[in-house]
Protein backbone atom coordinates (compact mmCIF):
# COMPACT_ATOMS: atom_id res chain seq x y z
CA UNK A 1 0.00 0.00 0.00
CA UNK A 2 2.86 2.67 0.52
CA UNK A 3 4.22 2.29 -2.89
CA UNK A 4 1.37 2.17 -4.12
CA UNK A 5 0.36 5.58 -2.57
CA UNK A 6 3.71 6.74 -3.88
CA UNK A 7 3.07 5.73 -7.42
CA UNK A 8 -0.33 7.87 -6.98
CA UNK A 9 1.70 10.75 -5.74
CA UNK A 10 4.33 10.70 -8.50
CA UNK A 11 1.27 10.65 -10.86
CA UNK A 12 -0.30 13.38 -9.27
CA UNK A 13 2.82 15.36 -8.82
CA UNK A 14 4.01 15.15 -12.73
CA UNK A 15 0.74 15.65 -14.02
CA UNK A 16 0.29 12.12 -15.15
CA UNK A 17 -2.79 10.49 -15.89
CA UNK A 18 -3.16 7.82 -12.76
CA UNK A 19 -3.78 4.18 -14.05
CA UNK A 20 -3.41 1.30 -11.58
CA UNK A 21 -5.79 -2.20 -10.86
CA UNK A 22 -6.13 -2.79 -7.17
CA UNK A 23 -6.04 -6.12 -5.95
CA UNK A 24 -7.90 -8.42 -3.12
CA UNK A 25 -5.59 -8.01 -0.83
CA UNK A 26 -4.97 -4.30 -0.95
CA UNK A 27 -8.74 -3.20 -1.23
CA UNK A 28 -9.04 -5.22 2.27
CA UNK A 29 -6.23 -2.61 3.76
CA UNK A 30 -7.99 0.10 2.67
CA UNK A 31 -11.55 -1.69 4.05
CA UNK A 32 -9.51 -2.24 7.32
CA UNK A 33 -8.11 0.84 8.10
CA UNK A 34 -12.07 2.42 7.43
CA UNK A 35 -14.50 0.25 8.03
CA UNK A 36 -16.91 1.69 10.44
CA UNK A 37 -18.47 -1.66 11.71
CA UNK A 38 -15.07 -3.02 12.16
CA UNK A 39 -13.58 0.16 14.12
CA UNK A 40 -16.85 0.32 16.22
CA UNK A 41 -16.19 -3.12 16.96
CA UNK A 42 -12.60 -2.82 17.86
CA UNK A 43 -13.83 0.39 20.27
CA UNK A 44 -16.49 -1.89 22.13
CA UNK A 45 -13.59 -4.17 22.93
CA UNK A 46 -11.58 -1.77 24.61
CA UNK A 47 -14.14 -0.26 26.18
CA UNK A 48 -15.12 -3.80 27.65
CA UNK A 49 -12.14 -4.30 28.76
CA UNK A 50 -12.40 -1.31 31.44
CA UNK A 51 -14.80 -3.24 33.39
CA UNK A 52 -12.22 -5.73 34.39
CA UNK A 53 -10.03 -2.75 35.50
CA UNK A 54 -13.02 -1.45 37.59
CA UNK A 55 -14.32 -4.23 38.80
CA UNK A 56 -10.41 -5.38 39.98
CA UNK A 57 -10.53 -1.93 41.74
CA UNK A 58 -13.09 -3.17 44.22
CA UNK A 59 -10.16 -5.69 45.57
CA UNK A 60 -7.54 -2.79 45.94
CA UNK A 61 -7.65 -0.06 48.39
CA UNK A 62 -9.78 3.05 48.62
CA UNK A 63 -8.12 6.15 49.74
CA UNK A 64 -9.63 9.50 50.15
CA UNK A 65 -8.59 12.73 51.64
CA UNK A 66 -9.85 16.44 52.25
CA UNK A 67 -8.54 19.69 53.44
CA UNK A 68 -10.88 22.61 54.15
CA UNK A 69 -9.59 26.17 55.00
CA UNK A 70 -11.72 28.36 56.87
CA UNK A 71 -12.09 32.14 58.40
CA UNK A 72 -13.79 33.17 60.65
CA UNK A 73 -14.47 36.43 61.95
CA UNK A 74 -17.13 37.18 64.81
CA UNK A 75 -19.03 40.42 66.95
CA UNK A 76 -21.26 39.03 69.72
CA UNK A 77 -22.85 41.11 73.14
CA UNK A 78 -24.31 39.51 76.15
CA UNK A 79 -26.63 41.77 77.74
CA UNK A 80 -28.10 40.32 81.27
CA UNK A 81 -31.02 41.95 83.41
CA UNK A 82 -28.12 43.03 86.54
CA UNK A 83 -24.90 43.12 83.88
CA UNK A 84 -23.80 45.78 81.57
CA UNK A 85 -23.54 44.33 78.09
CA UNK A 86 -19.93 42.36 77.29
CA UNK A 87 -18.60 43.43 73.71
CA UNK A 88 -16.73 39.68 72.47
CA UNK A 89 -15.41 39.48 69.21
CA UNK A 90 -13.01 36.98 67.87
CA UNK A 91 -10.76 36.58 64.30
CA UNK A 92 -9.64 32.57 63.92
CA UNK A 93 -8.31 30.67 60.97
CA UNK A 94 -8.92 27.32 60.47
CA UNK A 95 -7.72 23.92 59.08
CA UNK A 96 -8.85 20.62 58.68
CA UNK A 97 -6.79 17.88 57.16
CA UNK A 98 -8.38 14.32 57.03
CA UNK A 99 -6.89 11.05 55.52
CA UNK A 100 -9.01 7.36 54.94
CA UNK A 101 -7.58 4.19 53.96
CA UNK A 102 -10.77 1.18 53.27
CA UNK A 103 -10.08 -1.80 52.47
CA UNK A 104 -12.73 -4.61 51.68
CA UNK A 105 -11.68 -7.99 53.92
CA UNK A 106 -14.50 -9.81 52.32
CA UNK A 107 -16.66 -8.98 50.04
CA UNK A 108 -18.40 -11.87 47.43
CA UNK A 109 -19.74 -9.65 45.10
CA UNK A 110 -16.19 -8.45 44.18
CA UNK A 111 -15.21 -11.47 42.91
CA UNK A 112 -18.06 -12.47 41.10
CA UNK A 113 -18.03 -8.81 39.24
CA UNK A 114 -14.45 -9.43 38.32
CA UNK A 115 -15.16 -13.13 36.94
CA UNK A 116 -18.46 -11.57 35.15
CA UNK A 117 -15.75 -8.65 34.01
CA UNK A 118 -13.63 -10.65 32.62
CA UNK A 119 -15.99 -13.16 30.91
CA UNK A 120 -17.10 -9.78 29.24
CA UNK A 121 -14.03 -8.83 28.63
CA UNK A 122 -13.81 -11.95 26.34
CA UNK A 123 -16.89 -11.67 25.03
CA UNK A 124 -16.26 -8.41 22.95
CA UNK A 125 -12.84 -9.90 21.92
CA UNK A 126 -14.88 -13.03 20.20
CA UNK A 127 -17.30 -10.35 19.16
CA UNK A 128 -13.94 -8.49 17.66
CA UNK A 129 -12.90 -11.45 15.97
CA UNK A 130 -16.35 -12.14 14.55
CA UNK A 131 -16.67 -8.39 12.67
CA UNK A 132 -12.96 -8.93 11.58
CA UNK A 133 -13.91 -12.41 10.03
CA UNK A 134 -17.15 -11.10 8.69
CA UNK A 135 -15.18 -8.02 7.30
CA UNK A 136 -12.74 -10.15 5.15
CA UNK A 137 -15.98 -11.79 3.71
CA UNK A 138 -17.69 -8.23 3.06
CA UNK A 139 -14.76 -6.90 1.25
CA UNK A 140 -14.62 -9.95 -0.99
CA UNK A 141 -17.90 -10.37 -1.47
CA UNK A 142 -18.24 -6.57 -2.60
CA UNK A 143 -14.89 -6.80 -4.49
CA UNK A 144 -16.36 -9.60 -6.84
CA UNK A 145 -19.69 -8.12 -6.73
CA UNK A 146 -18.16 -5.33 -9.18
CA UNK A 147 -16.65 -8.40 -11.09
CA UNK A 148 -19.79 -10.03 -11.69
CA UNK A 149 -21.77 -6.29 -12.59
CA UNK A 150 -18.65 -5.17 -14.61
CA UNK A 151 -18.69 -8.95 -16.68
CA UNK A 152 -22.32 -8.31 -16.65
CA UNK A 153 -22.07 -4.86 -18.28
CA UNK A 154 -19.07 -6.17 -20.69
CA UNK A 155 -22.06 -8.85 -22.22
CA UNK A 156 -24.56 -6.88 -22.00
CA UNK A 157 -22.82 -4.63 -24.49
CA UNK A 158 -21.24 -7.24 -26.98
CA UNK A 159 -25.08 -8.25 -27.26
CA UNK A 160 -26.03 -5.06 -27.94
CA UNK A 161 -23.81 -4.67 -30.46
CA UNK A 162 -24.35 -7.91 -31.93
CA UNK A 163 -28.10 -6.95 -32.03
CA UNK A 164 -27.05 -3.88 -33.78
CA UNK A 165 -25.45 -5.83 -36.14
CA UNK A 166 -28.14 -7.71 -36.64
CA UNK A 167 -30.18 -4.68 -37.20
CA UNK A 168 -28.42 -3.45 -39.73
CA UNK A 169 -28.04 -6.60 -41.40
CA UNK A 170 -32.31 -7.26 -41.72
CA UNK A 171 -32.54 -3.29 -43.08
CA UNK A 172 -30.19 -4.08 -45.78
CA UNK A 173 -31.38 -7.59 -46.58
CA UNK A 174 -35.02 -6.20 -46.45
CA UNK A 175 -34.10 -3.04 -48.73
CA UNK A 176 -32.70 -5.33 -51.03
CA UNK A 177 -36.10 -7.78 -51.22
CA UNK A 178 -34.12 -10.95 -49.51
CA UNK A 179 -36.39 -10.83 -45.28
CA UNK A 180 -39.56 -9.72 -44.87
CA UNK A 181 -40.46 -6.42 -42.80
CA UNK A 182 -41.38 -8.23 -39.44
CA UNK A 183 -36.83 -9.23 -38.89
CA UNK A 184 -36.82 -5.48 -39.54
CA UNK A 185 -38.95 -5.16 -36.41
CA UNK A 186 -37.91 -8.06 -34.60
CA UNK A 187 -34.65 -7.08 -34.67
CA UNK A 188 -35.32 -3.46 -33.86
CA UNK A 189 -37.07 -4.50 -30.60
CA UNK A 190 -34.42 -7.07 -29.87
CA UNK A 191 -32.15 -4.19 -30.00
CA UNK A 192 -34.26 -1.78 -28.28
CA UNK A 193 -34.34 -4.16 -25.25
CA UNK A 194 -30.44 -4.96 -25.22
CA UNK A 195 -30.12 -1.05 -25.13
CA UNK A 196 -32.31 -1.01 -21.65
CA UNK A 197 -29.99 -4.07 -20.00
CA UNK A 198 -26.95 -2.40 -20.78
CA UNK A 199 -28.44 0.59 -19.06
CA UNK A 200 -29.21 -1.34 -16.30
CA UNK A 201 -25.79 -3.64 -16.21
CA UNK A 202 -24.19 0.21 -15.79
CA UNK A 203 -26.53 1.11 -12.91
CA UNK A 204 -25.35 -2.28 -11.40
CA UNK A 205 -21.84 -1.59 -11.65
CA UNK A 206 -22.32 2.00 -10.02
CA UNK A 207 -23.92 0.29 -7.37
CA UNK A 208 -21.01 -2.65 -6.75
CA UNK A 209 -18.51 0.56 -6.62
CA UNK A 210 -20.58 2.17 -4.20
CA UNK A 211 -20.79 -0.45 -1.87
CA UNK A 212 -17.37 -1.16 -2.40
CA UNK A 213 -16.74 2.33 -2.10
CA UNK A 214 -18.90 2.20 1.31
CA UNK A 215 -16.53 -0.46 2.83
CA UNK A 216 -13.23 0.96 2.26
CA UNK A 217 -13.82 4.61 2.49
CA UNK A 218 -12.24 5.66 -0.55
CA UNK A 219 -12.97 4.72 -4.28
CA UNK A 220 -11.07 1.92 -5.53
CA UNK A 221 -9.42 2.19 -9.25
CA UNK A 222 -9.52 -0.96 -11.56
CA UNK A 223 -10.30 -4.17 -10.01
CA UNK A 224 -7.73 -7.58 -10.83
CA UNK A 225 -10.16 -10.16 -12.40
CA UNK A 226 -10.46 -13.84 -12.20
CA UNK A 227 -7.89 -16.02 -13.65
CA UNK A 228 -9.64 -18.08 -16.50
CA UNK A 229 -8.37 -21.52 -14.52
CA UNK A 230 -9.59 -22.19 -11.09
CA UNK A 231 -8.69 -25.01 -9.01
CA UNK A 232 -11.66 -27.32 -8.46
CA UNK A 233 -10.57 -29.57 -6.09
CA UNK A 234 -13.51 -30.41 -3.08
CA UNK A 235 -13.12 -28.94 0.30
CA UNK A 236 -10.29 -30.24 2.72
CA UNK A 237 -11.02 -31.84 4.98
CA UNK A 238 -13.72 -33.60 2.88
CA UNK A 239 -15.98 -34.97 5.31
CA UNK A 240 -18.79 -32.11 6.40
CA UNK A 241 -19.41 -33.17 9.69
CA UNK A 242 -15.35 -32.26 10.42
CA UNK A 243 -16.06 -29.20 9.14
CA UNK A 244 -19.01 -28.62 12.08
CA UNK A 245 -16.78 -29.73 14.56
CA UNK A 246 -14.54 -26.97 13.57
CA UNK A 247 -17.08 -23.87 13.50
CA UNK A 248 -18.60 -25.33 16.83
CA UNK A 249 -15.76 -25.23 18.79
CA UNK A 250 -14.01 -22.13 16.72
CA UNK A 251 -16.37 -20.25 15.25
CA UNK A 252 -16.19 -16.68 17.42
CA UNK A 253 -19.87 -15.64 17.60
CA UNK A 254 -20.18 -18.99 19.11
CA UNK A 255 -18.01 -17.94 21.26
CA UNK A 256 -19.56 -14.62 22.14
CA UNK A 257 -22.41 -16.73 23.24
CA UNK A 258 -20.48 -19.44 25.22
CA UNK A 259 -18.69 -15.89 27.28
CA UNK A 260 -22.21 -14.25 27.17
CA UNK A 261 -23.71 -17.37 29.37
CA UNK A 262 -20.68 -17.52 31.38
CA UNK A 263 -21.20 -13.42 32.55
CA UNK A 264 -23.95 -15.10 32.91
CA UNK A 265 -23.73 -17.19 35.83
CA UNK A 266 -21.57 -14.95 37.06
CA UNK A 267 -24.25 -12.57 37.29
CA UNK A 268 -26.11 -15.10 39.37
CA UNK A 269 -23.53 -15.35 42.05
CA UNK A 270 -23.04 -11.72 42.55
CA UNK A 271 -26.87 -11.52 42.84
CA UNK A 272 -26.46 -14.17 45.73
CA UNK A 273 -23.84 -12.32 47.18
CA UNK A 274 -26.42 -9.75 48.37
CA UNK A 275 -27.40 -11.77 50.99
CA UNK A 276 -23.41 -12.71 52.63
CA UNK A 277 -22.12 -10.22 54.81
CA UNK A 278 -19.28 -8.75 53.96
CA UNK A 279 -16.12 -7.07 56.36
CA UNK A 280 -13.79 -4.30 56.26
CA UNK A 281 -11.29 -2.37 57.74
CA UNK A 282 -10.35 1.52 57.76
CA UNK A 283 -8.25 3.92 59.00
CA UNK A 284 -8.85 7.41 58.88
CA UNK A 285 -6.51 10.30 60.77
CA UNK A 286 -7.87 13.94 60.98
CA UNK A 287 -5.78 17.21 62.06
CA UNK A 288 -7.95 19.93 62.80
CA UNK A 289 -5.96 23.03 64.07
CA UNK A 290 -7.33 26.82 64.57
CA UNK A 291 -5.04 29.59 65.75
CA UNK A 292 -6.89 33.05 65.82
CA UNK A 293 -7.43 35.73 68.41
CA UNK A 294 -10.44 36.36 70.65
CA UNK A 295 -11.45 39.90 72.93
CA UNK A 296 -14.52 39.19 75.90
CA UNK A 297 -15.22 42.38 77.83
CA UNK A 298 -11.88 44.40 76.30
CA UNK A 299 -9.54 41.43 77.78
CA UNK A 300 -7.48 40.10 74.33
CA UNK A 301 -7.00 36.51 74.17
CA UNK A 302 -6.21 33.58 72.01
CA UNK A 303 -8.33 30.97 70.28
CA UNK A 304 -6.10 28.54 69.35
CA UNK A 305 -7.19 24.83 69.43
CA UNK A 306 -5.49 21.97 67.98
CA UNK A 307 -7.07 18.10 67.47
CA UNK A 308 -4.80 15.27 65.79
CA UNK A 309 -6.87 12.00 66.10
CA UNK A 310 -6.22 8.05 64.54
CA UNK A 311 -8.93 5.67 64.01
CA UNK A 312 -8.76 1.92 63.51
CA UNK A 313 -12.02 0.25 62.64
CA UNK A 314 -13.55 -2.97 61.11
CA UNK A 315 -16.75 -2.75 60.06
CA UNK A 316 -19.09 -6.18 59.63
CA UNK A 317 -22.20 -5.45 57.47
CA UNK A 318 -25.03 -8.25 57.67
CA UNK A 319 -27.84 -7.39 55.36
CA UNK A 320 -31.12 -8.75 56.51
CA UNK A 321 -34.07 -7.49 54.92
CA UNK A 322 -33.73 -5.31 51.98
CA UNK A 323 -37.82 -5.55 51.14
CA UNK A 324 -37.25 -8.36 48.96
CA UNK A 325 -34.85 -6.70 46.23
CA UNK A 326 -32.21 -9.53 46.64
CA UNK A 327 -34.48 -12.15 45.92
CA UNK A 328 -36.07 -10.54 43.03
CA UNK A 329 -32.71 -9.67 41.51
CA UNK A 330 -31.33 -13.36 42.39
CA UNK A 331 -34.38 -14.36 39.86
CA UNK A 332 -33.82 -11.48 37.32
CA UNK A 333 -29.98 -13.02 37.47
CA UNK A 334 -31.46 -16.96 36.60
CA UNK A 335 -33.88 -15.56 34.39
CA UNK A 336 -30.89 -13.57 32.29
CA UNK A 337 -28.97 -16.64 32.86
CA UNK A 338 -31.52 -19.14 31.05
CA UNK A 339 -31.77 -16.51 27.97
CA UNK A 340 -28.60 -17.09 27.68
CA UNK A 341 -28.13 -20.99 27.52
CA UNK A 342 -31.15 -20.82 24.77
CA UNK A 343 -28.58 -18.12 23.18
CA UNK A 344 -25.91 -20.67 22.95
CA UNK A 345 -27.63 -23.20 21.58
CA UNK A 346 -29.58 -21.38 18.86
CA UNK A 347 -26.48 -20.03 17.83
CA UNK A 348 -24.97 -23.56 17.93
CA UNK A 349 -27.56 -24.67 15.26
CA UNK A 350 -27.25 -21.64 13.63
CA UNK A 351 -23.36 -21.81 12.75
CA UNK A 352 -24.23 -25.71 11.98
CA UNK A 353 -26.66 -25.22 9.72
CA UNK A 354 -24.60 -22.33 7.59
CA UNK A 355 -21.71 -24.63 8.11
CA UNK A 356 -23.02 -27.61 6.21
CA UNK A 357 -24.97 -24.84 3.80
CA UNK A 358 -21.67 -23.50 2.96
CA UNK A 359 -20.33 -27.30 2.54
CA UNK A 360 -22.93 -28.05 0.06
CA UNK A 361 -22.85 -24.65 -2.09
CA UNK A 362 -18.68 -25.51 -2.53
CA UNK A 363 -19.86 -29.38 -3.99
CA UNK A 364 -22.57 -27.89 -5.84
CA UNK A 365 -20.45 -25.23 -7.19
CA UNK A 366 -17.78 -27.50 -8.22
CA UNK A 367 -20.35 -29.10 -10.70
CA UNK A 368 -21.87 -25.90 -11.73
CA UNK A 369 -18.77 -24.27 -12.87
CA UNK A 370 -17.94 -27.33 -15.14
CA UNK A 371 -21.63 -27.49 -16.42
CA UNK A 372 -21.49 -23.57 -16.97
CA UNK A 373 -18.32 -24.28 -19.14
CA UNK A 374 -19.90 -26.95 -21.24
CA UNK A 375 -23.25 -25.07 -21.24
CA UNK A 376 -20.93 -22.07 -22.60
CA UNK A 377 -18.96 -23.83 -25.40
CA UNK A 378 -22.77 -25.75 -26.65
CA UNK A 379 -24.17 -21.89 -26.75
CA UNK A 380 -21.13 -20.84 -29.03
CA UNK A 381 -21.94 -23.64 -31.26
CA UNK A 382 -25.74 -23.31 -31.29
CA UNK A 383 -24.84 -19.50 -32.59
CA UNK A 384 -22.40 -20.36 -35.13
CA UNK A 385 -24.72 -23.27 -36.15
CA UNK A 386 -27.41 -21.02 -36.55
CA UNK A 387 -26.09 -17.99 -38.29
CA UNK A 388 -24.74 -20.37 -40.38
CA UNK A 389 -28.72 -21.55 -41.26
CA UNK A 390 -29.39 -18.32 -41.11
CA UNK A 391 -26.98 -17.18 -44.09
CA UNK A 392 -28.19 -19.70 -46.37
CA UNK A 393 -32.23 -19.30 -45.28
CA UNK A 394 -32.88 -22.20 -43.18
CA UNK A 395 -32.89 -20.25 -40.11
CA UNK A 396 -34.85 -16.73 -38.99
CA UNK A 397 -33.30 -13.77 -37.95
CA UNK A 398 -35.20 -14.71 -34.55
CA UNK A 399 -33.43 -17.98 -34.34
CA UNK A 400 -30.34 -15.95 -34.82
CA UNK A 401 -31.68 -13.30 -31.49
CA UNK A 402 -32.18 -16.30 -29.46
CA UNK A 403 -29.55 -18.28 -30.17
CA UNK A 404 -27.01 -14.74 -29.27
CA UNK A 405 -28.76 -14.54 -26.42
CA UNK A 406 -28.74 -17.80 -24.66
CA UNK A 407 -24.61 -17.17 -25.50
CA UNK A 408 -24.64 -14.26 -24.23
CA UNK A 409 -27.11 -15.64 -21.04
CA UNK A 410 -24.15 -18.17 -21.01
CA UNK A 411 -21.23 -16.05 -20.21
CA UNK A 412 -23.01 -14.46 -17.43
CA UNK A 413 -23.83 -17.52 -15.84
CA UNK A 414 -20.70 -19.16 -16.40
CA UNK A 415 -19.11 -15.38 -14.67
CA UNK A 416 -21.30 -15.92 -11.99
CA UNK A 417 -20.68 -19.05 -11.23
CA UNK A 418 -17.10 -18.74 -11.24
CA UNK A 419 -17.37 -16.22 -8.76
CA UNK A 420 -19.88 -18.10 -6.11
CA UNK A 421 -17.09 -20.73 -5.98
CA UNK A 422 -14.47 -18.45 -5.14
CA UNK A 423 -16.97 -16.76 -2.20
CA UNK A 424 -18.46 -19.79 -1.11
CA UNK A 425 -14.91 -21.30 -0.52
CA UNK A 426 -14.17 -18.16 1.44
CA UNK A 427 -17.76 -18.67 3.08
CA UNK A 428 -17.42 -21.95 4.25
CA UNK A 429 -14.17 -20.81 6.03
CA UNK A 430 -16.00 -18.14 7.75
CA UNK A 431 -18.48 -20.46 8.94
CA UNK A 432 -16.16 -22.80 10.45
CA UNK A 433 -14.15 -20.15 12.29
CA UNK A 434 -10.95 -20.90 10.21
CA UNK A 435 -10.86 -17.89 7.55
CA UNK A 436 -7.86 -15.88 7.74
CA UNK A 437 -5.71 -12.78 5.69
CA UNK A 438 -4.24 -16.45 4.26
CA UNK A 439 -7.47 -17.16 2.45
CA UNK A 440 -7.62 -13.78 0.76
CA UNK A 441 -3.92 -13.83 -0.49
CA UNK A 442 -4.95 -17.19 -1.89
CA UNK A 443 -7.72 -15.74 -3.87
CA UNK A 444 -5.47 -12.92 -4.66
CA UNK A 445 -3.21 -15.43 -6.12
CA UNK A 446 -6.09 -16.59 -8.56
CA UNK A 447 -6.36 -12.69 -10.00
CA UNK A 448 -4.68 -11.41 -12.85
Amino acid sequence: MRSLRTALTLAMAFGAPVAWSADLVEVFEMAHASDPTLQAAEANRYSVAEGTVQARARLLPQVSGSYTWSNTDSESLQTSLDVESTPSTSDADSRDLRLRLDQTIYDHSNYTQLAGARANAARAEADYDSAFDALLFRTTDAYFAVLTAQDGLAFAEAEEKAVRRQLDQAEQRFEVGLSAITDVHEARARADQSRASAILAQNAVDDALQALEEITGQPVGQLKRLREELPLDPPEPAIPDQWVDQAVSLSPSLKSREYQLESANHAVDTAKAGHYPTVSAFVSYSDNTTRGDRTFAGIPGLADSEDERTTIGVTLNVPIFAGGATQSGVRQAVYNREAAVDNVEAERRAVTRSTRNAYRAVIAGLSEVQARQQALVSARSALEATEAGFEVGTRTIVDVLISQQVLFQAQRDHSQARHNLVLNRLRLKQSSGTIDVADLQQINALLQ
